[in-house]
């Protein structure tokens, strides 16, 4: 975020644990299977309903048992959300372990950070610290993504339990943004600065190996590895604003001469393989 020139001001980290959730709805509320799944999704959508609403909702499906789960969620801060709870081993290693988090990204230098306590992530494998990464702009107040950490989801699999933190990433969400605090440029840089092809299967082989050395001396390459035609190659490489293109035959790979095809002038320059690299490079710091 701070990358992409967000102020840590603009947004915030959210996190909770599903461990200490899951107490709350499996001992205290002594709900169970698709119980308390549906509990822990409508705590999840907590702040996209109403408050008459997300407390109608809760009450049908926690009968009295509503106002300890209401209770609880009102809290203004993590201690005061802890303080309400039970003495429980197994509660204090969870909240240790939000601590720790907490403590940890404070003394990284990232101090907004937010306990959330109706911060469920709606996915049931997940089995200790949670997160989401919450833009507080008044224009796309949302999350843009978030993960946690799943110790039992490959259990699922059959195959052997490893414990594993992951997130995912909204690309919508995350356009939007930028679009709301920084303007993106009216075109972006194209994906490479080469487009290269093989005109036969004979020579991707060669055409493989060459990209792989320009690569190294810093030119970005796209490898066009279809049977389509050179012109539908052209075209293709022309509507992706690539500047530059070349065809590797038979020919090329023997003689190790290639014809680079600047695309904007449709001029073509015959070059030693060895020199492709500073050819480009040059014409692309003019």
């Amino acid at each position: 975020m701070r990358n992409f020139g967000i102020s840590d001001n603009d947004f915030e980290i959210r996190v909770n644990s599903r461990a200490v959730m899951d107490y709350i709805i499996g001992k205290l509320l002594g709900q169970s299977g698709e119980e308390a799944k549906k509990t822990a999704r409508l705590i999840d959508r907590k702040d996209k309903l109403s408050k008459d609403d997300f407390e109608t909702a809760m009450r049908d499906l926690l009968g009295e048992k509503d106002a300890l789960l209401l209770t609880l969620l009102s809290s203004q801060n993590f201690e005061g959300f802890a303080s309400k709870l039970p003495q429980d081993e197994k509660l204090d290693r969870s909240f240790a372990e939000v601590r720790e988090v907490i403590a940890g990204l404070e003394a990284l230098g990232i101090t907004n950070v937010r306990y959330d306590q109706a911060l469920m992530r709606g996915f049931d494998y997940y089995t200790g610290i949670i997160f989401e990464v919450y833009d507080k702009h008044p224009a796309n107040p949302r999350a843009l993504f978030g993960g946690g950490r799943y110790d039992n989801l490959l259990d699922l699999f059959g195959v052997e339990r490893v414990p594993t933190v992951g997130f995912g990433m909204g690309d919508v969400t995350m356009r939007d943004v930028l679009e709301t605090y920084k303007p993106l440029p009216a075109t972006l840089p194209p994906a490479a600065d080469l487009y290269l092809s093989a005109l036969s299967d004979g020579e991707r082989e060669y055409v493989n190996d060459l990209a792989q050395v320009l690569r190294r001396d810093g030119v970005r390459v796209i490898v066009d590895y279809s049977d389509a035609k050179v012109g539908v190659k052209v075209k293709h490489a022309d509507k992706a604003r690539i500047p530059f293109f070349a065809i590797i035959g038979g020919a090329e790979r023997e003689s190790g001469k290639i014809k680079v095809k600047e695309l904007s002038t449709g001029t073509e320059t015959e070059l030693q393989e060895e020199k492709i690299a500073a050819f480009i490079t040059s014409r692309i710091a003019e």
